[in-house]
């Protein structure tokens, strides 16, 4: 005779909800901290950008990291013109994966750091938004 399992209670997820129990996802604020540095992977200067509006005003820990994301992004976006002015003497095209590259690197490494909870100050950036 085969034996029957009762049915398992739902699982219960980090933010304390109950897995399909259609309660609506709660963002902590790390996690906006780590989508302001890796929107910058898709979306360049403009992820940080509307986070810096959209975000919660009072948190310092969010605003510091949307700000250094924004920050970044603005230079990764003058490199990216440096770049496609060098590309008509050449030495553009064999930049152009190693900035793409690096942005990404950053991005990733900013956004693990910032979802641990730590303000990420990436080296060699001039703090342009304060």
């Amino acid at each position: 005779m085969a034996e029957t399992n009762p049915p398992s209670e739902p699982e219960t997820t980090a933010t304390g909800q109950q897995e399909g129990s259609g309660a609506p996802v709660q963002i902590t604020d790390k996690g906006l901290a780590a989508l302001a540095h890796a929107l910058g992977i898709l979306l360049g200067f403009l992820g940080p950008l509307i986070l810096l509006f959209v975000a919660n005003k009072d948190d310092e820990f969010l605003q510091a990291n949307i700000k250094e994301a924004l920050n970044f992004q603005l230079v990764v976006l003058a490199i990216w013109i440096l770049i496609w002015i060098l590309a008509f003497f050449i030495i553009g095209l064999f930049l152009m994966p190693i900035h793409i590259l690096a942005n990404i690197g950053f991005c990733i490494w900013a956004a693990v750091k910032a979802n641990q909870g730590q303000e990420v100050r990436y080296p060699f950036i001039p703090r342009i938004v304060k």
